[in-house]
């Protein structure tokens, strides 16, 4: 068995190794790699305490993620690859995921400019139900009764509505719109207080959030 002091060593460079995405047999495998250098997949059994049923598999696996490299002769000989060259290469790879992942957030960041926050009725109200007026489909989402009054008449008798109330509000409004009570109560925090967060979707793609002052 290794001296204790290597095995200490070992639990820090585990952790690290199993960071940045190694099991925990290939990380045993490749810290004893760099104890050794080089060595046979018998000897790095020993070492690493992994079962020699398992050991060429994971070796296997670590020339195949680029941290060893396999010599063929008698013996089959392993050594790992220098970690900065294969880190330098995951860098590589992860700034390669950002740029994907920022490429897709400017995307929805683009898809969703047209969305806006409404807390003053009296500012906002007046362009809300501007934009009410020319949309073929509108989807209220955790309505009050009050903002259905304020919006009623904007609403043309030929869009397709879809009205969800907040619950416990009661609206008995202009026939014709399609209500229904809706099953979960969505609020946001305002001056300390509990009020509806109602949603407002205009053909489907402008998304707007009501929020009213409490009183």
């Amino acid at each position: 068995m290794p001296p204790a002091i290597i095995i200490a060593m070992s639990d820090d460079l585990l952790d690290l190794l199993g960071n940045v995405g190694l099991t925990e047999y290939e990380s045993r495998a490749y810290a004893a790699l760099l104890s050794k250098h080089v060595t046979t997949a018998a000897q790095l059994s020993m070492e690493s305490r992994i079962p020699r049923t398992k050991v060429y598999e994971v070796l296997e696996s670590l020339v195949r993620k680029g941290w060893a490299k396999v010599y063929s002769g008698y013996l089959l000989l392993f050594r790992p690859v220098d970690p900065s060259v294969v880190l330098e290469k995951k860098v590589g790879e992860f700034r390669s995921l950002v740029d994907v992942v920022r490429s897709f957030f400017d995307k929805e960041e683009t898809r969703m400019k047209e969305r806006f926050v409404i807390t003053n009725f009296d500012i906002g109200m007046p362009a809300l139900k501007r934009s009410i007026e020319n949309a073929r489909t509108i989807w209220i989402s955790n309505a009050t009764a009050k903002f259905m009054t304020e919006v009623e008449d904007s609403i043309d008798a030929d869009a397709e509505t879809k009205i969800v109330l907040f619950p416990g509000e009661k609206y008995d409004g202009r026939p014709g719109l399609e209500v229904k009570p809706a099953q979960m109560r969505i609020v946001s925090l305002v001056q300390s207080k509990e009020t509806p967060s109602m949603s407002v979707t205009l053909d489907e793609e402008r998304i707007f959030t009501v929020i009213e002052h409490p009183p």
